[in-house]
């Protein structure tokens, strides 16, 4: 009877969160024996006749002591319960980390893999460029002279003029014409008509830049296209020319001959195109030849 009446009152003070002196563990026991219809005053003295006070002293220390390790093993239970749902929450964003991490590796891998596929296909574009830009050189070479053809100086010429319109950069050229050259050619023959040709092909590419543009026109008639020039500029490297081909003797047996040369020279304006250019060219020469020959006229 009397380990029930302990139990019951435990249990209620737990309930009503008591804090279990004696003095308030002795009211709450008695009153829970009133419930219980014993009487109070056969209660006390059953108590203090059969249980000495440090039994129940000892029983109620040990009950406490049975329900606090009940409670500390709840305790420890949903503490290991609320760590184990940490530890698989953060093992869960660890996973959700390491797939992540494992996804940017392979988009890095991915994308090095397209950088060095694109610079592959960029170096092969490079080359496969070199590769046209030298067959386009020998397609429009000249066999004779080594110099471009006149196609080429169309293409060379758009260029220069898109470059003017788009960023305002000059460019000249002048138009080259070997006087007489028929009667070279009846008088001494096609061979050294040809050697003649090949002379000057070859003293124009040496007396002008690498970014000049040296063309065999057609037949006894030579282009050069000279990019960022102005006309005085390109006026002193037709002089130059003129003056080194002067000093060019030519023989065939005992027989001796110079060349000289009639030169137009033109600057590109503004609103040019590829005839309007040409035609000015091509009127300064003639202009030359209509002066006697042997001249440079200047179309400015």
């Amino acid at each position: 009877m009397i380990e029930e009446l302990i139990a019951q009152t435990l249990n209620k003070a737990i309930e009503n969160n008591v804090n279990l002196t004696p003095y308030n563990y002795y009211k709450l026991f008695i009153e829970t024996a009133t419930q219980n219809g014993l009487n109070l005053t056969d209660l006390k003295k059953y108590l203090y006749e059969e249980y000495k006070e440090d039994e129940l002293t000892d029983q109620i220390k040990e009950r406490i002591e049975r329900i606090v390790d009940n409670v500390k093993k709840e305790i420890s239970n949903a503490s290991q319960n609320i760590s184990e749902t940490l530890i698989a929450q953060e093992n869960l964003h660890l996973e959700d980390a390491s797939n992540a991490y494992e996804e940017i590796e392979k988009l890095k891998k991915i994308n090095l893999s397209l950088k060095m596929n694109l610079e592959k296909a960029m170096r092969n574009i490079d080359l496969e460029r070199e590769s046209l830009e030298k067959v386009k050189v020998k397609v429009y070479r000249d066999s004779l002279t080594g110099l471009y053809l006149r196609e080429y100086l169309q293409i060379k010429l758009k260029e220069n003029l898109y470059y003017m319109e788009r960023y305002g950069r000059i460019f000249s050229l002048f138009m080259i014409d070997v006087d007489d050259f028929k009667d070279i050619n009846d008088k001494f023959g096609h061979q050294i008509g040809d050697n003649v040709l090949w002379q000057i092909g070859n003293l124009i590419k040496k007396n002008i830049r690498s970014s000049d543009i040296p063309v065999r026109y057609g037949g006894d008639e030579f282009v050069v296209l000279m990019p960022e020039t102005d006309i005085n500029s390109a006026k002193k490297v037709a002089e130059k020319f003129t003056d080194k081909m002067s000093k060019v003797i030519f023989k065939k047996k005992d027989e001796e001959f110079k060349v000289t040369f009639s030169i137009g020279l033109t600057c590109v304006r503004k609103d040019d195109t590829l005839d309007s250019i040409m035609e000015r060219v091509d009127a300064a020469l003639y202009s030359s030849k209509r002066s006697g020959k042997n001249s440079i006229t200047v179309f400015d």
